[in-house]
Protein backbone atom coordinates (compact mmCIF):
# COMPACT_ATOMS: atom_id res chain seq x y z
CA UNK A 1 0.00 0.00 0.00
CA UNK A 2 1.42 3.36 -1.43
CA UNK A 3 1.33 6.59 0.73
CA UNK A 4 -2.18 8.04 -0.09
CA UNK A 5 -4.10 10.58 -0.16
CA UNK A 6 -6.58 10.41 2.98
CA UNK A 7 -9.88 10.16 1.45
CA UNK A 8 -12.37 10.36 4.53
CA UNK A 9 -15.54 8.69 4.73
CA UNK A 10 -15.69 8.97 0.81
CA UNK A 11 -18.72 11.52 -0.50
CA UNK A 12 -20.66 13.13 3.10
CA UNK A 13 -23.14 11.58 4.30
CA UNK A 14 -23.67 8.21 1.75
CA UNK A 15 -23.74 5.55 5.13
CA UNK A 16 -20.83 4.00 3.41
CA UNK A 17 -17.27 3.62 4.97
CA UNK A 18 -14.09 1.93 3.84
CA UNK A 19 -11.66 -0.19 6.09
CA UNK A 20 -8.58 -1.31 5.18
CA UNK A 21 -8.20 -4.99 5.87
CA UNK A 22 -4.88 -6.84 6.84
CA UNK A 23 -3.60 -9.47 8.92
CA UNK A 24 -2.02 -10.66 11.71
CA UNK A 25 -1.48 -14.10 13.22
CA UNK A 26 -3.45 -15.24 10.49
CA UNK A 27 -6.48 -13.41 11.92
CA UNK A 28 -8.36 -10.91 9.68
CA UNK A 29 -8.69 -7.44 10.97
CA UNK A 30 -10.23 -4.09 9.49
CA UNK A 31 -9.66 -0.54 10.62
CA UNK A 32 -11.52 2.31 8.67
CA UNK A 33 -9.48 3.78 6.11
CA UNK A 34 -9.92 7.58 7.45
CA UNK A 35 -7.14 6.39 10.29
CA UNK A 36 -4.54 5.29 8.17
CA UNK A 37 -1.56 7.30 7.09
CA UNK A 38 0.83 4.99 5.14
CA UNK A 39 2.02 1.27 5.44
CA UNK A 40 5.98 0.76 5.59
CA UNK A 41 8.17 -2.10 5.24
CA UNK A 42 9.17 -3.23 8.95
CA UNK A 43 12.94 -4.14 7.93
CA UNK A 44 13.21 -0.95 6.16
CA UNK A 45 12.96 1.23 8.63
CA UNK A 46 15.34 2.07 12.25
CA UNK A 47 13.77 1.50 14.73
CA UNK A 48 15.19 2.95 18.35
CA UNK A 49 13.95 0.46 20.74
CA UNK A 50 13.57 0.79 24.17
CA UNK A 51 14.29 -1.33 26.94
CA UNK A 52 11.78 -2.13 30.12
CA UNK A 53 9.05 -1.78 28.06
CA UNK A 54 5.96 -3.50 27.90
CA UNK A 55 6.75 -6.84 25.52
CA UNK A 56 3.95 -5.67 22.79
CA UNK A 57 6.39 -1.74 23.13
CA UNK A 58 8.84 -2.15 20.27
CA UNK A 59 10.37 1.44 20.13
CA UNK A 60 10.06 4.55 18.22
CA UNK A 61 10.43 5.31 14.67
CA UNK A 62 10.41 8.61 12.74
CA UNK A 63 7.90 9.06 10.49
CA UNK A 64 8.02 12.58 8.53
CA UNK A 65 10.67 14.04 10.87
CA UNK A 66 8.83 12.72 14.00
CA UNK A 67 9.17 10.34 16.62
CA UNK A 68 6.09 7.98 16.42
CA UNK A 69 5.28 4.86 18.90
CA UNK A 70 5.72 1.02 17.30
CA UNK A 71 3.39 -1.68 19.32
CA UNK A 72 3.45 -4.70 18.06
CA UNK A 73 -0.19 -5.62 17.10
CA UNK A 74 0.20 -9.23 17.52
CA UNK A 75 1.80 -9.21 21.24
CA UNK A 76 -0.84 -6.52 22.26
CA UNK A 77 -3.98 -8.47 21.29
CA UNK A 78 -2.63 -11.51 22.90
CA UNK A 79 -2.37 -13.15 19.30
CA UNK A 80 -0.07 -15.92 18.31
CA UNK A 81 3.20 -15.01 16.35
CA UNK A 82 2.43 -15.76 12.77
CA UNK A 83 6.68 -14.70 11.16
CA UNK A 84 9.59 -14.79 12.37
CA UNK A 85 10.31 -11.15 13.73
CA UNK A 86 10.80 -8.14 11.31
CA UNK A 87 10.75 -10.32 8.05
CA UNK A 88 8.29 -9.73 5.64
CA UNK A 89 6.20 -7.48 8.15
CA UNK A 90 4.87 -4.22 8.04
CA UNK A 91 4.38 -0.88 9.55
CA UNK A 92 0.52 0.30 9.40
CA UNK A 93 1.18 4.06 10.49
CA UNK A 94 -2.64 5.29 11.84
CA UNK A 95 -3.74 8.67 12.56
CA UNK A 96 -6.74 9.57 15.22
CA UNK A 97 -7.37 11.60 17.96
CA UNK A 98 -4.61 14.00 16.27
CA UNK A 99 -2.02 11.09 17.31
CA UNK A 100 0.23 8.96 15.49
CA UNK A 101 1.23 5.66 16.25
CA UNK A 102 2.82 2.53 13.99
CA UNK A 103 1.43 -0.99 14.49
CA UNK A 104 3.54 -3.76 13.22
CA UNK A 105 1.14 -6.22 11.26
CA UNK A 106 2.41 -9.50 8.90
CA UNK A 107 0.30 -8.21 5.98
CA UNK A 108 -1.85 -5.63 4.41
CA UNK A 109 -4.99 -7.21 1.80
CA UNK A 110 -7.37 -4.65 0.18
CA UNK A 111 -9.47 -1.66 1.02
CA UNK A 112 -13.01 -2.88 1.32
CA UNK A 113 -16.20 -0.64 0.53
CA UNK A 114 -19.07 -1.43 2.91
CA UNK A 115 -22.21 0.12 3.95
CA UNK A 116 -23.00 0.68 7.88
CA UNK A 117 -25.92 -1.55 8.21
CA UNK A 118 -23.32 -4.64 6.67
CA UNK A 119 -21.22 -3.81 9.98
CA UNK A 120 -22.52 -6.27 12.82
CA UNK A 121 -21.82 -4.60 16.44
CA UNK A 122 -20.17 -6.96 19.18
CA UNK A 123 -22.84 -6.10 21.73
CA UNK A 124 -24.90 -7.39 19.19
CA UNK A 125 -23.61 -10.82 18.98
CA UNK A 126 -20.15 -10.91 16.71
CA UNK A 127 -18.12 -13.73 17.11
CA UNK A 128 -14.98 -11.43 18.64
CA UNK A 129 -14.21 -10.73 22.14
CA UNK A 130 -14.28 -7.46 23.47
CA UNK A 131 -10.70 -8.49 25.15
CA UNK A 132 -9.19 -7.83 21.51
CA UNK A 133 -10.64 -4.47 21.65
CA UNK A 134 -12.83 -5.50 18.82
CA UNK A 135 -15.55 -3.32 18.34
CA UNK A 136 -17.17 -5.11 15.26
CA UNK A 137 -17.20 -7.19 12.67
CA UNK A 138 -18.37 -7.48 8.59
CA UNK A 139 -18.63 -10.42 6.25
CA UNK A 140 -16.55 -10.60 3.15
CA UNK A 141 -16.75 -12.76 0.62
CA UNK A 142 -17.65 -15.47 3.18
CA UNK A 143 -14.97 -14.05 5.86
CA UNK A 144 -15.71 -12.59 9.21
CA UNK A 145 -13.14 -9.11 9.37
CA UNK A 146 -12.63 -7.81 12.60
CA UNK A 147 -12.91 -4.62 13.32
CA UNK A 148 -10.53 -2.91 15.73
CA UNK A 149 -11.43 -0.65 18.14
CA UNK A 150 -8.87 2.21 18.01
CA UNK A 151 -9.74 4.40 20.30
CA UNK A 152 -10.13 1.52 23.00
CA UNK A 153 -6.57 0.27 22.55
CA UNK A 154 -4.77 3.69 22.89
CA UNK A 155 -6.56 4.46 25.65
CA UNK A 156 -4.89 1.03 27.33
CA UNK A 157 -1.77 2.38 25.83
CA UNK A 158 -1.65 6.22 25.77
CA UNK A 159 -3.65 7.95 28.83
CA UNK A 160 -3.72 11.06 27.22
CA UNK A 161 -5.98 9.79 24.47
CA UNK A 162 -8.05 8.29 27.29
CA UNK A 163 -11.68 10.45 27.75
CA UNK A 164 -11.51 9.66 31.35
CA UNK A 165 -8.06 11.96 31.26
CA UNK A 166 -10.17 15.17 30.57
CA UNK A 167 -12.36 14.56 33.38
CA UNK A 168 -11.54 17.27 35.98
CA UNK A 169 -10.89 19.25 32.84
CA UNK A 170 -15.10 20.79 32.75
CA UNK A 171 -16.03 24.26 31.57
CA UNK A 172 -17.15 25.48 34.33
CA UNK A 173 -18.79 28.46 32.29
CA UNK A 174 -22.04 29.95 33.24
CA UNK A 175 -24.83 30.82 30.67
CA UNK A 176 -27.90 28.38 30.11
CA UNK A 177 -29.61 26.72 32.52
CA UNK A 178 -28.00 23.42 32.25
CA UNK A 179 -30.74 20.85 34.09
CA UNK A 180 -33.20 21.92 31.14
CA UNK A 181 -30.97 21.25 28.28
CA UNK A 182 -32.79 17.95 26.15
CA UNK A 183 -29.51 16.35 24.80
CA UNK A 184 -29.78 13.83 22.52
CA UNK A 185 -26.46 11.64 22.36
CA UNK A 186 -25.10 9.15 19.81
CA UNK A 187 -22.37 7.18 20.58
CA UNK A 188 -21.64 2.99 19.73
CA UNK A 189 -18.25 3.05 21.92
CA UNK A 190 -19.60 1.93 25.52
CA UNK A 191 -16.37 3.39 27.47
CA UNK A 192 -16.32 6.55 25.22
CA UNK A 193 -20.73 6.60 26.40
CA UNK A 194 -19.68 6.33 30.14
CA UNK A 195 -17.18 8.90 30.28
CA UNK A 196 -19.26 11.67 28.39
CA UNK A 197 -22.48 10.65 30.08
CA UNK A 198 -20.82 11.18 33.37
CA UNK A 199 -19.31 14.47 32.56
CA UNK A 200 -22.24 16.21 30.69
CA UNK A 201 -24.03 14.85 33.74
CA UNK A 202 -21.46 16.64 36.29
CA UNK A 203 -21.55 19.54 34.73
CA UNK A 204 -25.48 19.57 35.16
CA UNK A 205 -26.89 18.44 31.80
CA UNK A 206 -29.17 15.86 33.69
CA UNK A 207 -31.92 15.08 30.31
CA UNK A 208 -29.82 13.07 28.38
CA UNK A 209 -31.05 10.79 25.69
CA UNK A 210 -28.67 8.02 24.53
CA UNK A 211 -28.79 5.69 21.36
CA UNK A 212 -26.38 3.22 20.02
CA UNK A 213 -26.63 4.26 16.33
CA UNK A 214 -27.36 6.91 14.00
CA UNK A 215 -30.30 5.26 12.56
CA UNK A 216 -31.82 5.27 16.58
CA UNK A 217 -31.49 8.02 17.17
CA UNK A 218 -32.67 9.76 13.94
CA UNK A 219 -35.73 7.45 14.34
CA UNK A 220 -36.11 8.79 18.21
CA UNK A 221 -35.92 12.14 16.63
CA UNK A 222 -38.19 11.93 14.45
CA UNK A 223 -40.89 10.67 16.37
CA UNK A 224 -39.99 13.15 19.21
CA UNK A 225 -39.31 16.81 17.23
CA UNK A 226 -40.01 18.63 20.26
CA UNK A 227 -38.07 16.77 22.88
CA UNK A 228 -34.23 17.61 22.21
CA UNK A 229 -32.29 21.01 22.15
CA UNK A 230 -28.76 19.67 20.81
CA UNK A 231 -27.40 16.72 19.26
CA UNK A 232 -24.13 15.08 20.12
CA UNK A 233 -23.11 12.13 17.76
CA UNK A 234 -19.82 10.18 16.63
CA UNK A 235 -19.11 9.49 13.31
CA UNK A 236 -17.95 5.59 12.82
CA UNK A 237 -21.73 3.51 14.25
CA UNK A 238 -23.35 0.86 12.89
CA UNK A 239 -26.88 0.96 10.66
CA UNK A 240 -25.96 5.22 10.04
CA UNK A 241 -22.78 7.12 10.52
CA UNK A 242 -23.02 10.31 12.36
CA UNK A 243 -22.46 12.42 8.58
CA UNK A 244 -25.92 10.87 7.02
CA UNK A 245 -27.16 11.03 10.64
CA UNK A 246 -26.61 14.85 10.10
CA UNK A 247 -27.74 15.27 6.40
CA UNK A 248 -31.01 13.44 7.17
CA UNK A 249 -31.75 15.96 10.31
CA UNK A 250 -30.71 19.10 7.76
CA UNK A 251 -33.32 17.21 5.35
CA UNK A 252 -36.14 17.30 7.77
CA UNK A 253 -37.71 20.68 8.38
CA UNK A 254 -39.40 19.64 11.50
CA UNK A 255 -35.65 18.99 12.73
CA UNK A 256 -33.43 20.83 10.96
CA UNK A 257 -32.31 23.69 12.77
CA UNK A 258 -31.71 21.49 15.94
CA UNK A 259 -27.96 22.13 16.45
CA UNK A 260 -25.33 19.32 16.21
CA UNK A 261 -21.89 18.20 17.20
CA UNK A 262 -19.66 16.07 16.03
CA UNK A 263 -17.34 13.91 18.86
CA UNK A 264 -15.59 11.88 17.11
CA UNK A 265 -11.62 10.81 16.58
CA UNK A 266 -11.73 11.27 12.81
CA UNK A 267 -11.83 15.14 13.29
CA UNK A 268 -9.00 16.82 11.59
CA UNK A 269 -8.59 19.88 8.70
CA UNK A 270 -10.56 17.26 6.07
CA UNK A 271 -13.04 15.81 8.35
CA UNK A 272 -14.24 18.94 9.80
CA UNK A 273 -15.16 20.01 6.05
CA UNK A 274 -17.24 17.56 5.34
CA UNK A 275 -19.16 17.76 9.06
CA UNK A 276 -19.39 21.25 7.55
CA UNK A 277 -20.75 20.17 4.39
CA UNK A 278 -24.11 18.14 5.79
CA UNK A 279 -24.88 20.92 8.09
CA UNK A 280 -22.52 20.23 11.50
CA UNK A 281 -22.69 23.35 13.74
CA UNK A 282 -19.34 22.19 15.26
CA UNK A 283 -16.97 19.14 15.31
CA UNK A 284 -15.05 18.39 18.11
CA UNK A 285 -12.05 15.93 18.58
CA UNK A 286 -11.91 13.20 20.99
CA UNK A 287 -10.82 12.57 23.66
CA UNK A 288 -11.24 16.36 24.70
CA UNK A 289 -14.47 16.02 25.85
CA UNK A 290 -14.38 18.96 28.16
CA UNK A 291 -14.94 21.59 24.85
CA UNK A 292 -18.51 19.86 24.65
CA UNK A 293 -19.49 21.97 27.56
CA UNK A 294 -18.65 25.02 26.31
CA UNK A 295 -19.77 24.36 22.71
CA UNK A 296 -23.28 23.77 23.87
CA UNK A 297 -23.31 26.81 25.76
CA UNK A 298 -22.03 28.45 22.92
CA UNK A 299 -24.65 27.00 20.47
CA UNK A 300 -27.46 27.16 22.32
CA UNK A 301 -26.85 31.12 23.54
CA UNK A 302 -26.58 31.96 20.03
Amino acid sequence: MKSRERGILLESGTNEVEFLEFSVAGHLLGVNVAKVSQALVLDELEITHLPGGADWFVGSVYFRGLPIPVIHLGRFLGIEEASSEGQGRLLLVLEFNSKINGFVVDKVDSIRRVSWNDFKAIQDGGEASSEMCVTGTVTIEDRIVLILDMEQMMARVDPSMNVEYYVDAISQHVGIDRDRVRILYAEDSAIVQKVTMKILRDAGFTDIRLMTTGRKALDYLLANPETVDVVISDIEMPEMDGLTFCRQVRQTPAIASIPFIFYSSLINDQMKKKCESVGGDASLAKPEIHLIVSTIEQLLSA
